[in-house]
């Protein structure tokens, strides 16, 4: 089994966004999912079913990161599925339910990229992580850009040293919104550690001046 299904497999479980070679796995309001190839082949709903699925290719890189997400026996027998000792065609089916995830309240230190769509209005909106604590909007370096790269940088490496000091650690993930010319810049944490880091940062708010930075809630 290749290092790459390994790894995506580990995020498409525990719910974290990676993108390697030609798999990528992220999150949605619907759950965690991988693709390879653009094709989706296995996703995580939210209440932790398994699903997996050929899309129409049986090749030994699909049963590869299948077998990675499966943690049972896949292989190729006269150009056809045999799984767990049985034929499958490789259409949509249900693994398992109630797949093992992350427990937010459980201490355990690993950053959880699942988001959700925030709407501003009607037309607008963005994806928010959902163990978010801070956040800045970038623009880009234009000579007019209200929300300049160097500023968000700068205001978000200062708040998470501020909650590295005491002990937070975060991680920044960039995240699209319904502004293409916007990028909307983030600090998560651990999922334990999420609501005294939002206060860290609700306090330093109150005490440092700022033109970019806000509080994730």
């Amino acid at each position: 089994m290749k290092a790459i299904s390994k790894k995506t497999a580990y995020a498409l479980l525990n719910y974290n966004k990676t993108k390697t070679g030609n798999t990528i796995v992220w999150q949605d309001s619907e759950g965690s999912h991988m693709s390879l190839f653009g094709n989706k082949i296995a996703w995580v709903t939210l209440d932790g079913s398994l699903y997996v699925t050929d899309c129409g290719w049986v090749t030994p890189t699909t049963r590869d990161r299948l077998s990675a997400v499966l943690g049972l026996p896949l292989s190729i027998r006269k150009g056809a599925w045999v799984l767990d000792g049985q034929p499958w065609d490789g259409s949509p089916k249900l693994i398992r339910t109630q797949v093992e995830k992350p427990d937010p309240s459980a201490k355990t230190n690993t950053f959880i990229e699942t988001t959700q769509w925030v709407s501003f209005d009607g037309m607008r909106g963005a994806n928010q992580p959902t163990y978010g604590v801070a956040g800045a909007n970038d623009t880009g370096m234009w000579d007019d850009s209200p929300c300049r790269t160097d500023v968000a940088t700068a205001e978000l490496k200062a708040v998470a040293s501020h909650l590295a000091e005491r002990g937070i650690k975060t991680k920044e993930i960039t995240l699209e919104g319904s502004n293409v010319f916007c990028s909307h810049r983030y600090l998560i944490a651990y999922p334990h550690e999420v609501d005294l880091a939002r206060t860290l940062v609700d306090v330093y708010l109150e005490y440092n001046e700022t033109n970019l930075l806000y509080l994730v809630k």
